[in-house]
C-alpha cells in the first residue's frame, strides 16, 4: 500500500505530459494524480464568477469529485438524479461536476433539468474530449484528452492496455 501525502501538506501537482502518451496506451489516472486533479477542481471552482452556491455530481464517476468540492467549498451537495427537484430560488448557481466530458450527453441532460428549475448551472470536469470538444454550455475543464481516461478504482479489465491479453481470473467486458 502506498502512502498518500496528507491533505495538510497542500495540493499535489498533476503534471503528466498528455502529448507523450503513445496512441495505443490508455490514459490511467493514479490515486496520486486523482488527488492533484481534485485540488485543481477546487481551485478552478473558486475562480468562477459568480461563485457556485451548490454542487451537483453526475452518477458514478462525478460523485466523488462532487463530494470533495462540496466539503472544500462548504456547499450543499446534490446528485444528478435530484436535479428535477433542485431548490430554486434558494439556490441558483449549481456547479455540475464529473470526471470526464466525452460526448457531454449526461452533462447536457442534467444541466437541462437544472435550467428548467430556473438555475444557471456551470459545468466543471477533470477531462474533456479534445477533438471535438463536447457541446456542453458553460463547460470548464482542467485537461483535454484524445482518449477516455480510466481511474485507479476501475475494474482491472477496464484499464488493461489495448491489445493486452486478459489474465487468469479476469472477466470479459460486456
Amino acid at each position: 500500500m502506498s502512502a498518500i501525502a496528507p491533505v495538510m501538506a497542500g495540493p499535489p501537482t498533476y503534471n503528466r505530459p498528455m502529448a507523450q502518451l503513445v496512441p495505443a496506451e490508455r490514459l490511467v489516472i493514479s490515486v496520486e494524480e486523482y488527488a492533484a486533479l481534485l485540488w485543481r477542481l477546487v481551485d478552478s471552482a473558486r475562480l468562477l464568477n459568480p461563485l457556485p452556491d451548490s454542487v451537483v455530481g453526475v452518477k458514478r464517476s462525478g460523485l466523488f469529485p462532487a463530494v470533495f468540492l462540496s466539503h472544500q467549498l462548504d456547499l450543499p451537495l446534490f446528485t444528478g438524479a435530484e436535479a428535477k427537484s433542485f431548490p430554486f430560488p434558494r439556490l441558483r448557481l449549481p456547479l455540475l461536476t464529473d470526471t470526464t466530458a466525452w460526448t457531454g450527453e449526461s452533462l447536457r441532460r442534467i444541466a437541462a433539468r437544472l435550467e428548467r428549475s430556473g438555475a444557471l448551472p456551470r459545468v466543471l470536469v477533470m477531462f474533456a474530449r479534445a477533438d471535438p470538444l463536447p457541446p456542453v454550455d458553460r463547460l470548464h475543464y482542467l485537461e483535454t484528452t484524445m482518449r477516455i481516461p480510466r481511474f485507479w478504482y476501475e475494474k482491472p479489465e477496464s484499464i488493461r492496455r489495448a491489445g493486452q491479453a486478459a489474465g487468469p481470473g479476469d472477466e470479459e467486458e460486456l
